[in-house]
C-alpha cells in the first residue's frame, strides 16, 4: 500500500515538473516576442519551414468581402490601381478562419479600402506559413516573392519592398 502511495506522490511530481517546464519554456518565448526578438525566432526556427523568397507565390482562390472570388495568379502581369500613391501595386489581405460578418464589421471600423479576402478553412494561410500576424509578403507581378516579413514594418523595409517587387516608392 505504501508503494502505491509513493508511486501517486513520484508521478504527480514528474507531472508537475513537466508542465511547470512548459510554462517556463511558454513564458520564456512570450519574453522573447515581447521584446522584439520574435522576428529573430521566426528567422531561426520556423523560416527554415517556410515559402523561400524568389519562389513561385503559392496560388489561391478566395472570396472576397464583395462575395467576388479572386484567384491571385489572375494578377499577373497586370497592374491593378487600387493605391493612390502607388497605382500599380495590388494589396490584398488575407483574413483567416474568422466568419465574414466579424471580419466585415472591423474592416468597416478601420474604413479599409483595400481588397480583403475570406480565408475561413485557412489553406492560404497554411500555404504561406502564416505563423504570426502580421504577416506580410510582397509578391511581383510575375508571382515571385520578393519579400516576406513577420512584424510591422518600418517605411524602409515597405520602401526596400517595394522596389523588390519593380515599384518604385
Amino acid at each position: 500500500m505504501k508503494q502505491t502511495r509513493k508511486r501517486r506522490i513520484a508521478f504527480w511530481m514528474a507531472l508537475a515538473v513537466i508542465l511547470g517546464g512548459g510554462v517556463c519554456v511558454l513564458a520564456c518565448i512570450v519574453l522573447l516576442v515581447a521584446s522584439g526578438l520574435g522576428q529573430v525566432i521566426y528567422d531561426v526556427v520556423l523560416f527554415p519551414q517556410t515559402i523561400k523568397i524568389g519562389s513561385a507565390a503559392p496560388d489561391f482562390e478566395l472570396p472576397t468581402l464583395s462575395s467576388e472570388t479572386i484567384r491571385l495568379s489572375g494578377f499577373r502581369g497586370k497592374a491593378v490601381r487600387l493605391h493612390e500613391q502607388y497605382p500599380e501595386l495590388m494589396v490584398l489581405s488575407i483574413d483567416s478562419k474568422e466568419d465574414e460578418p466579424v471580419v466585415r464589421a472591423y474592416m468597416e471600423s478601420r474604413k479599409v479600402t483595400f481588397t480583403v479576402v475570406l480565408d475561413g478553412a485557412g489553406k492560404a494561410a497554411s500555404a504561406y506559413h502564416v505563423y504570426a500576424i502580421p504577416t506580410v509578403v510582397f509578391v511581383d507581378s510575375d508571382g515571385v516573392i520578393r519579400a516576406r516579413y513577420v512584424q510591422v514594418l518600418s517605411e524602409a523595409q515597405i520602401a526596400a519592398s517595394l522596389q523588390a517587387i519593380g515599384i518604385e516608392p
